[in-house]
């Protein structure tokens, strides 16, 4: 646990009971005398001392020192055989690095007991012969003395004992030191290791890692070895400072952190007193957060060091990286506040007061900048002084800031901004290209080069997409090479390099720059975003997800990659619908509403999550608003019960609505604005919402049936787009061109506020009468419904099993086509002026070989035959293979050979209202009957399940087309029809009908 006495980490002093705290001056005289002591009786350390794995033997009349293995001592006659050997008290005992299994400590108390009493001058010496393995050199020779006793494959020499003499045992570094300094006890070890430290300091840090100095393992066992030696001063006064001072600025001095960092943690636990427990707590917090990145565990010692304004200001960047952005403002205002009390608060600074005000703004104005909140942040970088160390960093945030704001005029404000820097003054005079060039390491100006460059025309003027890929001007390429020199760590210029040539057409080169970018900055979540970028451009949608997902793992709150994300999700989404549509209508049970919900539930979830980090996204807002209409339709079709898919339901409009309304507000806020300009930016523009936004929520007021606020919205949009002051509702003229569209072709959007408009103004003076085929009705009798006999029906018309009105269905039926092709017709007339829809409800598509479906069909009293005749139809309905069609016919009744002829009529399109349709599922059809755009004909629409499709009447059917509304003679027959060719038959079950009438079809609005 750090922070006890008793319990210090890996590099610790060990301590025992403390003994009886004394007085700082005993304590200082007491050290100032054993110094003196131990520098008298100490030798200075052996600078020539090495380890070594043997032992050392100098052998009478040798002229040179042997290294040797020793192999025995043997008794030389008398039958007393052996004293020892390798296999007992000369066994080499050593021990071992957990880490490589080399030599840690060599224990040889055994050896030096045995060879101090039977080596050299000793009587039992005399009496006693040394057996050895030679190592070096490996054959001596030295006649008279030296014999050589062989056994196997191993040469064993003998000399007597007595000529013998030892000049070194078997030593590791640890071995060295431990034998120097406990020559001595007490607290003069103190002074033993710290001169044998500093006579060997060298071998201690070994910078060039060779081999003859300390090991890694070896300097931290050294570092607490150390530490131990000053024990004993420690105990004598555990809450004295000075110790602990010096032992921590030894262990820092030799980059050993956590040795460090126990020593204040130490001195903290044991109760130093002011100031210099406030130092230390100082101290701790810094290396927590500078060095291990601990920020929650700094902070309580940070709070305990309050009076240096170092731990306020490093408490404020734990906040930051803790994402508690309210609590840093907090700190540094608070911070701010007592540097401008000057000596009143007691606070200490370590730096000039222009200094330490400069960092401290220059803080909160990254704290602003980071959450784009630009103009505070403009204002506190302001406050840094010019002759702090801080201003020209602030000087290159307020340039960052600009261009990522990217107003107009903001290009200049940068120069303007950077061109006084020295950075910038001295970066244009480097040149990377020379090989003699002196480039310095200066991450400022590499950053300050960087936006200078895009202060260049091609980073902002507009581009020509037909045009073909330019070259970026040479002088940024410089810039931006000096950046990348003066700061090899950043990717950064290789962003930039990136967004030049993708601006200007060069997509592989942009690719290059961004992915060398990423070769120096593998973390860099913008430039794995370009890539992405680029990637979804080019259709590699798995790569550009992967590389979003790669972002957001760097930095979840990275807005830009869930936006991309949710449109890659959205893209998926519509090609998932039409490969589900084509599956189905190959005959495959498809769950359209299943398959789609969660991908729809993936886009929309990204996107809330962007908006959750960046709030102001207006198109993101509308799009998710959008996505929520889907889901108000998709959702509810996977629930079973009826209640909760209808809970479920509105609450999705509900939330595409009050999205929808946020936008509103923001778009009427626009007609406030006194200034415009045409020369806006990107991202002003992107930050303008569009008037796109009344008809998510006209779409959704009405679906939740409020009807009012849906109609006064599309009106208010309509207003907006035509008023004399639209212009104000957008970013530049050029935007609001292209969103009214032209008179020939208008813009989706507003198309889409007319029609609805005028559907919602008809519905408020519509009639509604329906048709449920309720009562009893005799056989024969179908209510106001009646067999057409004009052209004639097919003679098994209506003679099937259960044709009829019963039990609140109309089975139309045919057993046994009699004529081929001949259609069957029941039909009920209605007002030709008024009628605007006609809908039936059937009961299922079915499956059988018969034509069927529904049809309005233009009829005429002005005959002169009496009775009302038809002159066209236009028929919807379902062919024997289960497709939707349509046709137009006229009909010509005095031609006998041919009284009705098609004229146009095609498949529908299955993906135009999301089919197909199962033989067993229910099938809703419509005709419906609206002015065009400029009243001059009527259109006809098929409406499938909801689904609308304008019908492209032929010019050859002009009478159904004729808004001749006023014409009393004429009359709309609603139809059901039934045909096939000869010997088919079937039936077709309606369970009810609609009928729209609208009296002002005809007038304009």
């Amino acid at each position: 646990m750090i922070g006890s006495r008793n319990s210090l980490g890996t590099n610790c002093v060990g301590t025992g009971p403390a003994a009886p705290i004394k007085s700082r001056f005993t304590l200082v005289l007491l050290l100032a005398c054993a110094l003196a002591g131990a520098l008298s009786a100490q030798e200075a350390p052996n600078l020539e001392e090495k380890p070594r794995s043997n032992l050392v033997i100098r052998v009478e009349g040798a002229t040179r020192d042997w290294e040797v293995m020793p192999v025995a001592l043997m008794y030389r006659s008398g039958g007393k055989g052996t004293i020892a050997n390798s296999q007992g008290l000369l066994k080499l005992d050593r021990e071992k690095w957990p880490s490589t299994g080399a030599p840690k400590r060599y224990k040889l108390d055994d050896w030096r007991k045995l060879f101090q009493e039977f080596t050299g001058a000793d009587e039992r010496a005399k009496a006693a012969n040394f057996e050895f393995q030679a190592r070096n050199p490996r054959a001596p020779n030295l006649q008279g003395v030296v014999t050589e006793k062989t056994a196997g494959r191993t040469t064993v020499y003998v000399v007597p004992a007595d000529k013998v003499k030892i000049i070194g045992y078997p030593q590791t570094w640890i071995n060295i030191y431990e034998d120097y300094v406990n020559k001595v006890q007490g607290p003069e070890r103190r002074v033993a290791v710290k001169m044998w430290e500093e006579a060997f300091r060298s071998t201690i840090e070994n910078p060039e890692q060779v081999a003859t100095g300390f090991s890694t393992e070896e300097r931290n066992e050294f570092a607490q070895f150390y530490q131990r030696q000053f024990e004993f001063i420690r105990n004598e006064n555990p809450q004295d400072p000075a110790i602990y001072q010096e032992l921590a600025d030894y262990h820092r001095t030799r980059g050993n952190l956590d040795a460090e960092l126990s020593i204040y943690l130490d001195g903290i636990a044991n109760g130093v007193p002011s100031p210099k427990l406030e130092e230390f707590a100082l101290s701790v917090g810094r290396i927590f957060v500078t060095r291990l990145a601990l920020y929650p565990e700094a902070i309580a010692y940070l709070d305990m060091a309050s009076a240096y304004a170092e731990a306020r200001y490093l408490k404020a960047r734990c906040q930051i990286e803790m994402g508690q952005t309210v609590a840093a403002r907090a700190t540094l205002r608070d911070l701010l506040a007592a540097l401008a009390q000057g000596g009143e608060t007691a606070l200490v600074t370590t730096l000039s007061a222009e200094d330490e005000n400069g960092r401290a703004n220059l803080m909160l104005a990254r704290v602003e900048f980071d959450e784009v909140q630009f103009k505070p942040a403009e204002a506190t970088i302001k406050l840094i002084p010019a002759a702090s160390q801080s201003y020209q960093e602030g000087q290159v945030l307020l340039a960052a800031m600009l261009t990522q704001r990217g107003l107009r005029d903001d290009h200049q404000k940068v120069k303007e901004v950077l061109d006084p820097l020295k950075v910038v003054l001295d970066g244009k005079k480097l040149k990377p290209e020379d090989p003699n060039a002196i480039i310095p390491f200066d991450p400022l100006m590499s950053q300050a080069l960087v936006l200078y460059a895009q202060t260049d025309a091609q980073f902002r003027q507009a581009i020509d997409p037909k045009a073909k890929p330019q070259t970026p001007n040479a002088t940024i390429l410089t810039l931006l090479n000096v950046a990348k020199a003066t700061d090899p760590l950043s990717g950064e210029p290789y962003l930039a390099e990136g967004r030049l040539k993708q601006r200007l057409g060069d997509f592989v080169g942009a690719l290059e720059a961004y992915n060398a970018g990423l070769v120096i900055e593998p973390n860099s979540v913008r430039l794995s975003y370009s890539v992405a970028s680029l990637k979804n451009k080019a259709g590699a949608l798995d790569e550009a997800k992967d590389l979003c997902s790669r972002c957001l793992r760097q930095d979840a709150r990275f807005h830009p990659a869930l936006v991309m994300l949710g449109e890659i999700a959205i893209s998926e989404l519509d090609r998932l619908r039409e490969n589900l549509i084509s599956r189905r209508a190959a005959g495959e049970a498809v769950d359209i509403e299943a398959e789609l919900l969660p991908v729809l539930k993936e886009a929309a979830a990204f996107l809330v999550g962007a908006l959750e980090v960046q709030p102001n996204l207006p198109a993101v807002k509308l799009t998710l608003a959008s996505l929520y209409l889907q889901l108000a339709e998709i959702a509810p079709a996977t629930i079973n019960s009826r209640a909760d898919a209808d809970k479920l339901r509105r609450a999705y409009l509900s939330k595409a609505r009050d999205l929808a309304l946020e936008l509103m507000g923001s778009v009427r806020k626009l007609a406030e604005r006194t200034t415009l300009t045409e020369d806006a930016t990107l991202e002003e523009i992107a930050a303008t919402p569009t008037p796109a936004c009344f008809n998510v929520y006209a779409f959704a007021c009405y679906s939740l049936g409020d009807f009012a606020p849906a109609r006064q919205a599309l009106e208010e949009h309509l207003r907006i787009v035509r008023g004399p002051d639209a212009r104000k509702y957008f970013a530049t003229a050029k935007v609001l061109n292209e969103y009214r569209g032209s008179e020939k072709a208008p813009s989706p959007a507003v198309t889409y506020a007319e029609r609805w408009l005028a559907a919602i103004r008809a519905n408020e003076r519509q009639f509604v009468e329906r048709d449920n085929f309720e009562g009893q009705y005799d056989p024969g009798f179908y209510g106001q419904w009646n067999i057409v006999n004009a052209p004639k029906a097919d003679l098994g018309f209506m003679k099937s099993q259960n044709a009829g009105i019963k039990k609140g269905d109309l089975v139309l039926g045919v057993d046994k086509q009699r004529e081929s092709d001949v259609v069957s017709r029941l039909s009920a007339p209605k007002d030709y002026a008024t009628l605007t829809r006609f809908a039936a409800r059937l009961r299922k598509r079915g499956d059988i070989g018969m034509f069927r479906g529904i049809a309005l069909t233009r009829l005429s009293t002005n005959t002169g035959k009496g009775g009302a005749a038809p002159t066209t139809t236009v028929m919807l309905g379902v062919d024997p293979q289960g497709q939707v069609f349509w046709q137009v016919r006229k009909f010509k009744l005095d031609d006998q050979a041919k009284q009705e002829e098609v004229i146009a009529g095609d498949l529908i399109d299955i993906r135009t209202y999301n089919g197909p349709i199962g033989a067993e599922s229910p099938l809703n059809l419509a005709l419906l009957r609206r002015m065009s755009k400029d009243r001059s004909s009527i259109v006809y629409v098929a409406v499938v399940n909801g689904y609308e499709i304008e019908l492209p009447l032929p010019e050859s059917a002009s009478d159904a087309r004729s808004p001749n509304l006023d014409d009393k003679t004429l009359k709309i027959g609603c139809d059901f029809f039934m045909f096939g060719v000869q010997e088919t038959g079937g039936e077709m079950a309606v369970e009810g009908v609609e009928f729209v009438f609208d009296s002002g079809l005809g007038k304009p609005e």
